[in-house]
């Protein structure tokens, strides 16, 4: 015991000693953090071919999809991440199907300004490119993913994607809250069709479950193609 309190002595004493342990562990846990950090998977944008405002596809298709979505809503993340590519390039790209995004923004008031920057992305005809941005960064896990400022801050990463993209015209938009009641018009006319969960569907103006499987929603499309 004498021997290791003489070693903390020689170094200065106890406080000398908690402080170089202290910046030992800042130290650690920088690099840590900095390991972590370049694991991160970065954001890669998509191409959006045929994008014409809320609408992806050509126009005249026979078969019209409609999705209402929530952009906090982990369903529909899983929707626009793995079945969506699918029916983009079985259908879409093909000329047969549609694919429209409404917003029922219902599961909280981070809800309702996601989509409101979303139409504000519209504005610059970038409402789909934002969208995958936002799926992207959704975390269920946070309350303020889909802040004022961090919605401002992924404008900017999609500048760096875009460098068309006004962000100045983008945060403009946001402060004014002018898309708002336009978000919560489109939300109210899904609830009044009935729809209580997202993401839900129409395909030709018939109701259609998510089953969460993509070979459901390639029958159902090949069935209204027929019709």
């Amino acid at each position: 015991m004498s021997h290791w309190r003489e070693s903390i002595n020689s170094w200065g004493g106890i406080p000398v000693a908690v402080a170089f342990v202290a910046i030992v562990g800042f130290i650690v846990a920088v690099i840590m953090f900095s390991i972590s950090g370049t694991n991160e998977e970065s954001y890669k944008a998509k191409i959006y071919e045929n994008a014409e405002g809320r609408v992806l596809g050509i126009s005249g298709a026979p078969v019209r999809i409609i999705e209402f979505g929530d952009l906090q809503c982990s369903h529909c993340k899983t929707f626009h991440d793995d079945i969506a590519p699918k029916i983009i390039e079985d259908f879409i790209s093909s000329g047969i199907a549609t694919l429209e995004f409404r917003h029922l923004a219902f599961l909280g008031p981070e809800s309702i300004l996601a989509a409101t920057a979303a139409e504000c992305a519209l504005e610059q005809e970038h409402y789909w490119d934002y969208i995958d941005l936002l799926f992207f960064k959704q975390n269920p896990n946070s309350k303020s993913t889909f802040s004022t400022t961090n919605l401002k801050k992924y404008a900017r990463e999609l500048e760096n994607h875009y460098p068309n993209f006004d962000v100045m015209q983008f945060d403009s938009c946001l402060n004014s809250l002018e898309k708002r009641e336009l978000v919560i018009n489109m939300s109210e006319d899904a609830l009044r069709l009935g729809f209580s969960s997202t993401p839900t569907f129409l395909i030709n103006g018939i109701p259609f479950s998510n089953s969460g499987q993509y070979e459901t929603f390639r029958t159902a499309i090949e069935s209204a193609a027929k019709k």
